[in-house]
């Protein structure tokens, strides 16, 4: 017969999400999010206590504790545009920018400046005066920048021949015109929504148990801003990430006799 031991617990396994409306609607399901190196749940208290004035000794008459906080950290190591997006309160997705072009887009182009062209990876770069006209030459005119997304003008003391833009009433009229194909690449754009909720489950083994079996389900959490997102470090990037645990009110409460949680669940299978 198949033991059961919760001695000790090392867990290892795969984190999923899944926006909580379309989970709750059935328009939805759950997507890895990547690996996942650190994940705490974290509950604060909140103590009410009375103390005991009949005793010459003190102590307490009476206490009441109650939750006033449920969190999920977590650190994920996948940098995914969908991770990336939850983590700066922004919308974006993998692939969600179609392979295309731009044609005689006009941009304001300072010598010996970086201009920043609307797509990464381009290719067939064109770079023309603004009012139409022959080509700039790549390599003397300017330099396109190691991922594609931008190009250097070089300034004239250096050979280019871009001229300066010229300023009226304080504002810089476009001087180049840029046309180019890109291919199928992802956008995330940031800070443009107050946090979505999400549910989350775990798929896990207990590694101290002989890989005994372990999910994990919270039914709703709100996810907040991401502590910190490396641009540049000595280390792997990552994406700190925490929930606040939310109830989910669709889910019923039970009896007393069989009490069902609104938040979550935790369950534990047998040892081979």
């Amino acid at each position: 017969m198949a033991s059961r031991e919760y001695c000790c617990a090392r867990l290892r396994g795969k984190f999923s999400i899944v926006e909580f409306s379309k989970r709750a609607k059935g328009t939805a399901g759950f997507k890895f999010v990547g690996n996942v190196s650190d994940a705490q749940l974290k509950v604060s208290e909140e103590t009410i206590s009375v103390e005991d004035y009949t005793s010459p000794a003190g102590g307490l008459h009476c206490s009441s504790t109650i939750i006033k906080e449920v969190m999920l950290e977590m650190v994920l190591n996948c940098t995914s545009p969908e991770n990336l997006a939850m983590g700066t309160l922004g919308d974006g997705a993998s692939d969600n920018v179609a392979a295309g072009a731009f044609t005689a887009l006009p941009l304001v182009a300072w010598p010996d400046s970086i201009v920043v062209l609307p797509k990464v990876g381009v290719t067939g770069l064109v770079v023309t005066p603004a009012a139409g006209g022959k080509p700039y030459v790549l390599g003397v005119d300017y330099k396109l920048n190691q991922n594609g997304g931008s190009i250097t003008i070089i300034p004239a003391t250096d050979g280019g021949t871009i001229p300066a833009p010229t300023v009226t009433a304080g504002v810089g009229a476009a001087n180049i015109a840029v046309t180019g194909n890109f291919s199928l690449q992802s956008i995330v754009q940031f800070m443009i929504t107050s946090g979505k909720e999400f549910a989350l489950y775990f798929d896990a083994v207990n590694t101290m148990n002989n890989n005994a079996p372990v999910s994990f389900e919270l039914y709703r959490a709100k996810a907040g801003a991401a502590d910190g997102i490396q641009l540049i470090t000595k280390a792997v990037s990552d994406i700190k990430m925490k929930f606040s645990v939310l109830r989910d009110e669709s889910k019923p409460q039970g009896t007393v006799a069989l009490p069902l949680s609104q938040y979550g669940n935790m369950q534990f299978g047998l040892t081979a």
